[in-house]
């Protein structure tokens, strides 16, 4: 009985560490394919700023075991909205607009909100080939509408990723450094020079 449950446990763990690779396989083209349509603000100073936000927000969660990435792109989502957008894998980009015109507070509360998305695996599903039945091999698929993480979440989902937030942002001080960053942030989005982004693809890896 208790080789029965080692092995069990061996096997789901197994299953569990290759959904996370073709998660973040997927994730990664996806992050990639946004890049593309929607340049990465490349400045020292706003990039230390979210990836120290982001650590911090990562490390209330230990359990998570994701190589989490945070960048800051120049527009948001052709104005629909303002929010970061989280991809499978830790992939996190926020819209310099978010950090150009709202407070830190919002700018965490949302970062937190969409990490928790990830974290949770909101989104992912199986997708059976035609086999009629699930397998452990069929891949992990994303299925956002466009704009990036901007779907409909279930409203289990939300009120999950609204507890998780809750959680991860009480031990977050501000930041003194955030009025520089913000100013530097406006800077760089200074009016006409921001154009908006081409809408992405949402292809799998390998579709053409």
């Amino acid at each position: 009985m208790i080789r029965w449950l080692c092995v069990s446990l061996v096997a789901a763990t197994l299953l569990i560490a290759r959904d996370r690779q073709k998660e973040t396989a997927l994730g990664a083209s996806l992050a990639a394919d946004l890049r593309s349509r929607n340049p990465v603000i490349e400045d020292p100073m706003v990039q230390a700023y979210i990836e120290s936000l982001g650590r911090r927000l990562a490390a209330e969660m230990p359990d998570v075991d994701l190589a989490w990435s945070f960048h800051v792109v120049r527009n948001d989502w052709g104005g629909l909205a303002r929010e970061p957008v989280a991809l499978p894998g830790g992939f996190l980009f926020v819209p310099a607009p978010l950090l150009a015109s709202g407070s830190e507070a919002a700018l965490v509360r949302l970062l937190a909100h969409a990490m928790a998305h990830v974290a949770e695996r909101h989104g992912m599903v199986r997708v059976d080939r035609g086999s009629g039945a699930a397998s452990s091999g069929v891949p992990l698929i994303y299925q956002p509408e466009f704009p990036f993480g901007l779907r409909k979440w279930r409203p289990a989902e939300e009120a999950e990723a609204d507890r998780i937030a809750s959680r991860l942002t009480i031990g977050v001080q501000p930041d003194p450094g955030f009025p520089a960053v913000r100013s530097r942030v406006r800077e760089l989005i200074r009016p006409g020079t921001m154009q908006p982004p081409r809408a992405p693809s949402l292809r799998r890896p390998g579709e053409r």
